[in-house]
């Protein structure tokens, strides 16, 4: 794994580059946007990024009911799922304890069964099993559903992204929230205090995703998150 990484260079969100694609993106989820906010510990990223999506999802229902978008009634569903307060869930706790998470963190695994566990629908894809075209087709059409109703998440080695200078045994966790057809780009939401927001190439997200986790001896990934249960 060690040696020069290549990678497309990323597009911040926030560059001129970066708005325009999201303007023309083919697949946007604004609320998850609107609601995003980054971890609160350093091994939280996949608890905080199951927690993105399912504040989302709880966000966009509250808007259909309501007949219209207006985020500020969701400000109450974001502090139900923000850090900390994913713990007073049951549902949490029926997966992983605060305390396992910040001894070890969470696996790919973990992060689909917290969705399950909170009653969604969830599938959990490994790199090493799954191809960049599947990655591509499954994660447009979860990133489709404007209203946060699906949503995507990664679990990738941050070297491989060029992100860190030397391989790491620990992962990262972040989800998606739109994609650019004619750059092949997704844009990533990196759940780490003070990461920017990136137009990342689908092909180097998906070698990313190649890294094989020490804690389950399989490859990182991805997790599709659908209907309710």
């Amino acid at each position: 794994m060690e040696g020069t990484i290549k990678v497309s260079d990323p597009i911040p969100l926030e560059s001129e580059e970066g708005q325009r694609l999201l303007d023309e993106a083919e697949a946007r989820q604004d609320i998850l946007m609107d609601m995003f906010d980054f971890q609160q510990h350093l091994s939280h990223c996949g608890i905080q990024s199951a927690a993105l999506l399912l504040a989302s999802f709880e966000c966009g229902k509250a808007c259909r009911e309501a007949g219209h978008c207006n985020f500020r009634h969701c400000k109450d569903i974001k502090e139900q799922y923000h850090g900390f307060a994913m713990f007073a869930f049951k549902e949490t706790e029926e997966i992983i304890t605060h305390d396992v998470i910040q001894k070890t963190g969470t696996t790919l695994v973990d992060v689909g069964q917290l969705l399950v566990s909170h009653k969604h629908q969830a599938t959990v894809y490994f790199g090493q099993e799954s191809s960049v075209d599947e990655f591509r087709c499954l994660a447009v059409e979860a990133l489709r559903q404007e209203d946060s109703s699906a949503g995507v998440i990664l679990n990738f080695q941050r070297y491989l992204l060029g992100q860190i200078g030397k391989a790491s045994q620990y992962g990262h966790h972040s989800p998606l929230c739109a994609y650019h057809k004619a750059t092949d780009r997704f844009l990533m939401l990196d759940t780490n205090v003070g990461k920017p927001k990136l137009w990342l190439k689908t092909e180097d997200l998906f070698h990313a995703m190649q890294d094989v986790d020490v804690a389950t001896g399989k490859s990182r990934g991805f997790v599709i998150m659908g209907g309710v249960i």
